[in-house]
């Protein structure tokens, strides 16, 4: 079997493209925000070789032995979202899971996150007896919070 028709390839490959490829769409919230593959993984091989590539052999190795089988509908997730995609900080986990996972940068009474969006911007959201609720998005992360300690002081 090549390796390229191996069910989990195009995993391996998404992973190594979204940290190192600055051409990626999905680069600007992995590498570029310094999220990287454990070097071992990210090994690619020849173009035009058949040999299957060295970081791709290395990762499946981990997977098969401490993570298993990828379950339907499951994708590949790091525990820790400001991590690294390196042993002990991959699973597999279904869309509910890794939506919950993101990178959540403040959190506080009843807030459910403040997170950056692609633009680079920070979008807020609270959640407030049991209501989702959009606060807007703003250029930097003081701006956002000070939304958010204006909406807590009128609404607590």
């Amino acid at each position: 079997m090549r390796t390229s028709s191996h069910p989990l390839y195009h995993t391996w490959s998404g992973m190594v493209r979204r940290c190192t490829m600055e051409t990626c769409g999905a680069y600007p919230d992995y590498g570029g925000k310094g999220i990287s593959v454990y070097e071992e993984w990210a090994v690619k091989g020849f173009h035009g070789t058949t040999e299957p590539a060295p970081g791709f052999l290395s990762w499946l190795s981990y997977v098969e032995e401490h993570l298993g089988d990828k379950p339907e509908g499951h994708t590949l997730d790091r525990i820790d979202s400001t991590g690294n995609y390196e042993p002990g900080n991959i699973r597999w986990a279904d869309i509910e899971t890794q939506n919950r996972n993101r990178d959540h940068i403040l959190g506080q009474l009843g807030v459910r996150y403040v997170r950056q969006v692609r633009s680079g911007r920070f979008q807020l959201n609270i959640t407030h007896q049991g209501t989702k609720q959009y606060l807007g998005t703003y250029d930097t992360i003081e701006e956002a919070s000070a939304a958010r300690d204006a909406w807590l002081e009128e609404n607590q």
